[in-house]
């Protein structure tokens, strides 16, 4: 096999704790929309997809010339498993989602 087969890596002209951060936050904007509109009662309802669906959207449009935008775990490291390519700074894909999920949850009511 040639090539990473979709995983990812920190782009060079950032730090570690800059592509930590900004995984963090990318993934605590996914998991807060999630909450507002297809978790609580008071969200939309039928139409939770679609703000969901924006909210990637924007995440992606903002993360991936920096990190990849991954905003879940199982999303790097499959492909990393796979292609054996896990990149100089992929703890960050694993630990920074983790606590932006957990934040999010913490936060929301």
């Amino acid at each position: 096999m040639r090539g990473t087969l979709g995983s990812h890596d920190v782009n060079p002209l950032i730090y570690g704790s800059q592509a930590f951060l900004m995984e963090l936050i990318l993934t605590f904007v996914l998991i807060f929309v999630i909450f507002g509109v297809a978790v609580d009662r008071r969200g939309p309802g039928v139409i939770a997809p679609i703000p969901i669906g924006f909210a990637v959207v924007v995440d992606h449009l903002v993360g991936v010339p920096f990190t990849g935008a991954s905003m879940n775990p199982a999303r790097s490291f499959g492909p990393a498993i796979v292609s054996g390519a896990f990149g100089t700074q992929h703890l960050v894909y694993w630990a920074a989602p983790g606590f932006g999920a957990t934040l999010a949850s913490a936060l929301y009511r």
